[in-house]
């Protein structure tokens, strides 16, 4: 019941953190026509916005239906900093579960397109393991929001594949106000 009266207080009347509940709920689905044979694309929404205008704060509502929106090891909530090629391990075996990756600025300025179109594959790069054995490759169906200051299509070579799997929107304002968001 608690989390339920947080939404009904803070959150219902609140436009952007109604739509990140949408965005939530959205996992779910991509992860039941993954598990029914209906392979669709995973779901990737970047929310961007200054400092204090509750990006992160918004991103965690939506995690906080399956978990605490905390960061961790083997958690719903990551940042920019985990490598291009941990981040796709921490998603594997995710079918219908948000999951947050927190802080673009934190990956420096590196172009993230083929890290962009990975996340749309739904599926880790393909590896040989030492006996040179095709090695395990994790998948996931879900809805993946990332946070940042800046645009991450800034980021990459903007190819219309790319901009078509990633949905990008900046809000002045995420929550009410900055105590709002805390």
């Amino acid at each position: 019941a608690g989390w339920v009266n947080l939404v009904e207080q803070q959150v219902i009347g609140v436009i952007p953190l109604e739509f990140i509940l949408g965005v939530a709920a959205s996992a779910l689905i991509v992860g039941y026509y993954a598990k029914t044979g209906q392979d669709k694309d995973s779901i990737m929404v970047q929310l961007v916005g200054t400092s204090t205008t509750g990006k992160t704060t918004a991103a965690q509502l939506a995690i906080s239906l399956f978990g605490p929106p905390i960061k961790g090891v083997k958690k719903l909530f990551q940042s920019f900093s985990s490598t291009a090629n941990a981040l796709p391990r921490m998603l594997g075996n995710n079918f219908g579960v948000p999951f947050l990756i927190d802080e673009l600025s934190l990956a420096g300025s590196k172009d993230l397109t083929e890290f962009i179109y990975l996340l749309g594959e739904n599926r880790e790069k393909g590896r040989m393991t030492e006996s040179l054995d095709l090695a395990e490759q994790l998948s996931w169906h879900t809805s993946i929001l990332m946070t940042g200051e800046n645009s991450i299509t800034s980021q990459t070579n903007q190819n219309l594949g790319l901009l078509v799997r990633l949905f990008e929107y900046e809000i002045n304002q995420w929550t009410k106000d900055a105590e709002h968001a805390d």
